[in-house]
């Protein structure tokens, strides 16, 4: 995880100080202002003018929160900027803790230096300065609304990816397979050709059950076949022959007797 610090990073860690200052000068200014009311009932003088820079308790306690609240807030927009997850592309939730703040500031500062004319004047000082700080850090919220969003060159790269050609590798290797079993199947049918007899004779069929007989009709005899006809046991198709022509009367060759001349 990288750390993206540039001047909106600046901007906020500037925003995150501001708020500190508020906080521990409105801190700082109570008790000021603490020390003084005590100081004035011992001289027993009568006080009709304001005890608080921010006007009565509700006042006081809306500043309290605000600083210390947007303390807070501004350091965790600080850290989600410098770790690279802000600004997002809409910037919606960041936007509403900006107008707040603005908001929020504006009103206090202008409480604070409301109140400079009724103030006692050890206080006085205070109340300029933290009025001061107030409504500048307004002016970083506003200028921070005026930061950039996020480019959509994420959204971008991950739509890239969806091109892979995975389909055409799944079709590749189907039809490869589809190849090799038809291949084999066609192996399978030359073998059967070749194993198939061509003389009629009985054969034992591949389911083992049951014989089949191939007609001779069916496979032309061959032209040496029929002019010569197996003479011993030992020629091939001898057997064959001798089944076809069974009681078939051999004509033999008259052999002229050993007293004839």
């Amino acid at each position: 995880m990288g750390v993206n610090f540039d001047r909106w990073t600046a901007l906020k860690l500037l925003e995150v100080a501001s708020a500190v200052a508020c906080l521990i000068f409105k801190k700082v200014t109570d008790d000021e202002a603490f020390r003084l009311f005590l100081y004035l009932q011992k001289l027993s003088r009568e006080w009709s003018l304001l005890n608080n820079v921010t006007w009565d308790k509700a006042g006081a306690a809306l500043a309290d929160a605000t600083y210390g609240g947007y303390v807070i807030i501004t350091s965790a927009l600080f850290i989600g900027r410098l770790t690279g997850e802000l600004p997002t592309q809409r910037r919606i939730t960041e936007y509403i803790l900006l107008i707040v703040g603005t908001v929020l500031f504006v009103v206090l500062g202008s409480l604070e230096f409301a109140a400079l004319d009724s103030l006692p004047e050890d206080l006085v000082d205070n109340a300029a300065i933290i009025g001061t700080l107030t409504l500048a850090t307004a002016a970083l919220f506003l200028l921070d609304l005026g930061g950039p969003k996020a480019k959509k060159t994420s959204q971008q790269s991950q739509t890239q990816p969806r091109s892979v050609s995975k389909p055409v590798e799944t079709r590749s290797v189907t039809q490869q397979v589809y190849d090799i079993e038809k291949d084999v199947e066609k192996e399978k049918k030359q073998m059967q050709a070749l194993e198939t007899p061509k003389n009629g004779h009985l054969t034992t069929g591949q389911y083992g059950k049951y014989d089949i007989l191939s007609p001779s009709y069916l496979y032309p005899k061959e032209k040496h076949e029929e002019d010569r006809a197996p003479s011993s046991p030992g020629d091939p198709g001898y057997v064959q022959y001798t089944a076809q022509h069974w009681g078939e009367t051999v004509q033999k060759t008259p052999r002229q007797s050993p007293t004839q001349v």
